[in-house]
């Protein structure tokens, strides 16, 4: 049961219309206890069954019908960002989540023909490995202003995924309960049992998750500086929000270990527009929080894919590695060097003496 302290009437309309009971799967409805006045939310059969418990359910199904209404909305924003012609020219790919690497560049280009051609590339290989669709609010390219003692000092380019795109990739594997109302902000209770201390400096946010099949459960964990202004911030993105976010992937990542992408930030997908790229007096995340980034297996099996294809001896691309990167084997590439090697393979061997 969840109780009731002081919630506005429209959360707790909310809640009743989107739970369901952890035990039976039955829907939820308000109860009053009469000898303490207290309110709680419970399963709707609790004076019989007294059912402990309840969650909010994901599953394939509406994770891909919320992907696919998204990307209407983003069709339109694409018309009025880059024009009728283009837009028509990526129509085809509207609703695909099975994009080949060409299809994929294609969006990116019309999109973000500004980004570096390593960084859609390595989009594009996120995409086909993923079955993901940027015109599904799925992946995006963001330009960030890099700064140093508060001072512009150049900019990056940072490939970002939205968090339906993990909430789409982890309901293949079956349907999902968010528990304990959750995302929520930790209670300093929490933190002390996670951290051992309450974090002053971030905002904290938990997620529990359920498989619904196999009850397994994940827990995770989200911050977010409290001096930081996250992106999107002028189309209503707050702190908050990037904190629940990032407890909710690292629970998605825990619920389905091996799944999911590594080493991408994940954000909301409607507070970036496809008209607007670039938010310039903002941090970017992935210098807030450095990930490990890494090719997934599928990136590289492309990797010695194209290299065959190409006419690319191994020991050829070995040598290529060192020369370019100091690295041996294929799986110490980040994946920026993944997706520059993937370019020069794709050129096809050189004649000359020292080709790189």
């Amino acid at each position: 049961m969840l109780f009731l302290d002081k919630q506005p009437k429209e959360v707790v309309k909310q809640i009743v219309a989107t739970h369901t009971c952890n035990v039976c799967g039955e829907r939820v409805s308000r109860f009053i206890d009469f000898n303490t006045g207290t309110e709680f939310i419970a399963c709707k059969d609790y004076t019989r069954t007294h059912h402990e418990g309840i969650g909010r359910q994901i599953t394939k199904g509406q994770a891909e019908e919320e992907n696919y209404q998204g990307g209407i909305r983003r069709m339109t924003q694409l018309e009025q960002a880059h024009g009728l012609d283009k837009t028509k020219a990526l129509a085809k790919y509207q609703a695909s989540v099975t994009l080949t690497e060409k299809g994929a560049m294609e969006i990116l280009d019309t999109i973000w023909p500004e980004a570096p051609a390593t960084e859609k590339k390595a989009a594009a290989l996120l995409c086909t490995g993923y079955k993901l669709n940027p015109l599904m609010g799925h992946v995006f390219l963001i330009k960030f202003n890099k700064k140093r003692n508060g001072q512009i000092v150049g900019e990056t380019w940072a490939r970002v995924l939205g968090i339906k795109a993990k909430r789409l990739i982890s309901s293949r594997g079956g349907a999902i309960k968010y528990l304990d109302m959750s995302p929520r902000i930790m209670t300093d209770d929490e933190q002390i049992t996670v951290w051992g201390k309450v974090d002053q400096a971030n905002i904290c946010f938990l997620t529990r998750l359920q498989d619904a099949s196999t009850e397994a459960e994940a827990y995770g964990y989200g911050k977010w500086p409290n001096t930081a202004d996250p992106y999107g911030t002028d189309k209503g993105n707050t702190k908050e929000n990037m904190a629940g976010i990032r407890s909710e992937s690292q629970a998605l990542d825990r619920l389905r270990p091996g799944e999911m992408p590594s080493g991408v930030e994940v954000m909301d997908a409607q507070y970036m527009g496809v008209d607007d790229p670039t938010q310039t007096d903002v941090i970017s995340p992935v210098e807030i929080e450095p990930a490990l980034d890494v090719p997934t297996t599928d990136e590289l099996r492309e990797l010695f894919k194209v290299a065959e294809e190409n006419g690319w001896e191994p020991i050829q691309v070995s040598s290529m590695m060192i020369a370019l990167f100091d690295k041996e084997k294929s799986q110490d590439l980040t994946r920026k060097e993944a997706a520059e090697l993937l370019t020069r393979l794709e050129a096809g061997p050189k004649e000359e003496t020292a080709p790189f």
